[in-house]
């Protein structure tokens, strides 16, 4: 019987709040100090619940599980113990007899608590052990109060994570957290709200005024609270017309001619910027952008001192700044300028000179246009760079609206959701979306650009290489494109064309990290390694040389070329001359296991030696394991024997490890528990094999639950 009730809870999805409201519930309290175990009882008591239990340790509790039937846990720290609190909260996840079980946890120290860490992991109540019978009464009530206003314990808990997130101001988090919320345990019409309100409060107006719209759309009644939040954030209660309030704080001005400088000065101020920063070359400006400070809007002249007009709004973009509106004000932009333009999107054209009260109208719409877009180029431009910023909640939810415009043709459409596979990773759904694409009329220079860039990363960089060279040919000058189409020369085997390429984007944007990421690995390739050396400094540009050197390292030693091998490794080693040792005992491994195959022990042996003194934990085990070896050949005069195991450590790209969050994730056999899977935690939780340290009976009776 009690084994059906299991089954029966584990399958209720989420926990309504009143299986805890239940004064029939069983409790079991896990509390080695009895003072604090009998406040506990004894309050619990005088509130109505009558089947309690109490436990020294979490052996004892899980025996007490095995023999009632609990649906509550108190649980002390134990860290001293081989089971302690960690084991409790990831019971009801990952034992599915016990998926119906809610932890409160009692802690030592409040004060140093991360809440999100326990709430990460189902927990439905936070409680100091240093409590008094009033303390611990209040508390109670708190927690049943919020029980009573929540149809689930999920929505109960977030009530709590709401109020402490509310006092540290942090309006990112709160944003996050409400989403999260909205999006797994609570689609209601308060909680819309409350994601509305969040996003105005962190000044996330577009997704806001989407958000408003949508909310509109599913629950016409709330057209009063919708409007009372757009007047309180926005200062218009006009939701329909898709404006508001856009942010003109601070503005970065590119302009050699210092009366236009003033002239901008002055209306920018009058319009309500507060930093105004003006400079006069691309190096004071790309500075400007290096530093940091992130700008509402930049100002720039199409022509500055013989340096390509779209030089410098590629830089805007590549230095971070995608959701930057760029204004290139100038009369001296050309039809032919306008095709690359529009592929850096976000930038808009104020011909000059302007007299101040168009200057101002049409800044303004151009400002409207970028923070609340209405035409389907601005929503498409928008979704685009708010893609390639990472920034992918927000493209997916301005694609749904895009998606919804009925007078937009499919193959536009079919673009952006390619767009937004691509860089969730989807390369062979964004791929197939092209190539479907493509046989209903001639492609344009952005499907066949991103297509290249897709065929790059599904290791096909002879048709890739075609359809950057192509792209580029109709749209020349866009630096991401220029480093992909040196990639794709290098990797079909030209590394002087690679490097012509990569010299050519350099020029235009020689401070972008992805430009000196890429000619530096293709300078160390062609043995120009002086050229490559001013950019080694950094690590994630040498992370990147190492990785390419050492990866055509392992290419021609697996073809049995040896000399180009060797030379591969070795000029990775001169570039980056002593700078990032941890980085170069990569290749002395993969170097000295080279020479060990050449039976060149000697030299071998030094390699080896490097990588076991510098390199990371795997490196530094596999060099001690081939140094042995080779050191045991030399003295016996006969050739080092290798294990089957022994090859080169390939570097790239490889997937972020995982967390322990996420292994836990994987073991869970429960989609929600509280507020698990809502929020992330903010730490490494102890690693701990649950399954092995439990008891016997409380193993097979979730075997027999999951026969049943």
């Amino acid at each position: 019987m009690k084994q059906s009730k299991a089954l029966e809870r584990a399958k209720l999805e989420p926990i309504l709040s009143d299986f805890l409201l239940d004064k029939s519930v069983g409790i079991v309290i896990v509390e080695p100090t009895m003072a604090i175990a009998g406040t506990i009882r004894r309050v619990l008591l005088e509130n109505g619940y009558s089947n309690i239990f109490i436990a020294h340790s979490v052996l004892d509790a899980f025996n007490t599980m095995s023999n009632n039937s609990i649906g509550w846990m108190f649980v002390s720290p134990l860290s001293d113990d081989k089971l302690n609190q960690w084991h409790c909260l990831r019971l009801p996840l990952e034992v599915q007899a016990y998926s119906n079980i809610m932890i409160s946890v009692l802690i030592n120290e409040p004060s140093g608590t991360n809440y999100e860490d326990y709430y990460a992991f189902g927990a439905l109540s936070i409680h100091s052990r240093q409590l008094t019978y009033n303390s611990f009464a209040d508390e109670l009530a708190e927690l049943v109060k919020r029980l009573l206003a929540s149809p689930t314990v999920g929505q109960a808990i977030a009530m709590d994570m709401r109020a402490r997130l509310q006092k540290t101001a942090d309006t990112q988090v709160l944003e996050d957290f409400e989403i999260s919320i909205v999006q797994k345990i609570d689609s209601s019409l308060a909680q819309r709200l409350r994601v509305i309100e969040a996003r105005l409060k962190n000044n996330s107006r577009l997704e806001a005024m989407l958000d408003m719209r949508q909310t509109l759309h599913d629950f016409p009644d709330s057209s009063g609270s919708i409007k009372n939040l757009s007047q309180k954030y926005l200062g218009t209660s006009d939701i329909q017309s898709f404006k508001g309030k856009f942010p003109l704080a601070t503005v970065l001005i590119l302009d050699p001619d210092t009366s236009q400088q003033q002239f901008l000065r002055t209306v920018l101020t009058e319009m309500g910027a507060e930093t105004i920063v003006c400079c006069e070359t691309l190096d004071e400006a790309c500075e400007a952008l290096h530093v940091g400070q992130v700008f509402d809007l930049v100002i720039t002249e199409w022509k500055i001192h013989k340096v390509e007009g779209h030089a410098f709004i590629q830089h805007v973009r590549q230095h971070g700044h995608e959701s930057t509106p760029v204004v290139v004000h100038s009369s001296l932009v050309k039809p032919e300028d306008k095709p690359l333009i529009e592929e850096i999107r976000g930038v808009f054209i104020i011909n000059k000179p302007s007299p101040v009260k168009q200057f101002k109208l049409s800044l303004t719409d151009a400002l409207e246009r970028w923070n609340f877009p209405q035409e389907s180029a601005d929503q498409e431009d928008k979704i685009v760079n708010a893609s390639k910023a990472g920034n992918l909640d927000q493209a997916k939810m301005l694609n749904q609206v895009f998606q919804a415009l009925p007078k937009i043709e499919q193959r536009r459409k079919d673009y952006l959701t390619a767009v937004i596979a691509f860089h969730e990773g989807r390369f062979q759904e964004a791929r197939d979306i092209i190539l479907i694409n493509s046989r209903k009329g001639t492609p344009s220079s952005k499907e066949i650009s991103l297509l290249g860039k897709i065929l790059l990363r599904l290791g096909d960089p002879a048709t890739a290489l075609k359809c950057l060279e192509q792209a580029n040919q109709m749209v020349p000058g866009n630096i991401e494109r220029m480093c992909n189409l040196a990639d794709a020369s290098a990797e079909v085997g030209k590394p002087e064309r690679a490097m012509q390429i990569a010299t050519e984007a350099r020029k235009i944007g020689g401070d972008i990290g992805m430009v000196q990421n890429v000619y530096a690995k293709h300078a160390v390739a062609n043995g120009l390694l002086a050229e490559a050396s001013e950019y080694l400094d950094s690590e994630s540009t040498a992370r990147e040389m190492i990785s390419f050197m050492n990866n055509l390292g392992i290419a021609h030693a697996a073809t049995q070329k040896w000399t180009e091998s060797e030379d591969s490794y070795r000029n990775a080693l001169k570039a980056l001359d002593g700078r990032h040792p941890h980085l170069g005992a990569l290749v002395a491994y993969n170097l000295g296991l080279s020479l060990a195959r050449q039976n060149r022990l000697p030299e071998s042996l030094t390699q080896l030696k490097i990588a076991e003194t510098q390199g990371e934990a795997l490196i530094k085990r596999k060099a001690a394991d081939l140094r042995e070896r080779c050191e045991k050949a030399i003295a016996k005069k006969e050739p080092v024997v290798l294990k089957e195991a022994m090859r080169e450590i390939v570097s790239g790209r490889a997937a972020a490890p995982q967390s322990e969050m996420d292994v836990y994730e994987e073991r869970a056999k429960v989609q929600n528990h509280g507020l698990f899977r809502v929020i992330d935690a903010q730490f490494k939780t102890p690693g701990m094999d649950l399954l092995s340290e439990l008891p016997k009976n409380i193993v097979r009776k979730d075997k027999d639950l999951a026969g049943a």
